[in-house]
């Protein structure tokens, strides 16, 4: 994995400890200021009635690719998903998949990426997406709720 920036080792360490990270087997494999690419391997039960790769996941791993590039720009601060649109533009048949996230721009409360998912074997553009992260407090006693 290539790294430009070692204070960002506490999100590839929360990106490894993800309990849906590893139930679905995705991987972080870039980090970079504003810039996150995850890569999900195939697993046959991510096939759906039709044979193609469920969108669910594919907006899952663009999800985690926006909310990593946005995580670069705000340090510790927990986010959470504010809103996302997903375009899904062509089917997957059985392939391994990746994402690349983008931070768009950067608000003081809010932070919009741009979010694009390909097919592995082909590098064939599948879904586009756009999120908004928002910043969130949380403390010990309290779980992380956005601020008012």
């Amino acid at each position: 994995m290539r790294r430009k920036n070692p204070s960002f080792e506490v999100w590839e360490e929360r990106a490894k400890i993800a309990k849906i990270s590893r139930f679905i087997g995705q991987k972080l494999e870039v980090l970079e200021e504003g810039v996150c690419k995850i890569e999900l391997p195939f697993q046959e039960n991510f096939v759906q009635t039709f044979g193609v790769v469920h969108g669910g996941l594919i907006s899952l791993i663009a999800d985690t690719s926006g909310y990593f590039a946005a995580a670069t720009i705000v340090g510790e601060i927990p986010l959470a998903t504010a809103e996302i649109k997903m375009n899904f533009v062509a089917p997957v048949y059985r392939d391994d998949l990746y994402a690349i996230g983008k931070v768009v721009k950067k608000g003081r409360q809010l932070i919009v990426c741009e979010m694009k998912v390909y097919s592995a074997s082909d590098d064939r553009l599948v879904a586009l997406g756009i999120a908004t992260y928002s910043r969130i407090s949380t403390t010990k006693d309290k779980p992380a709720a956005v601020p008012s």
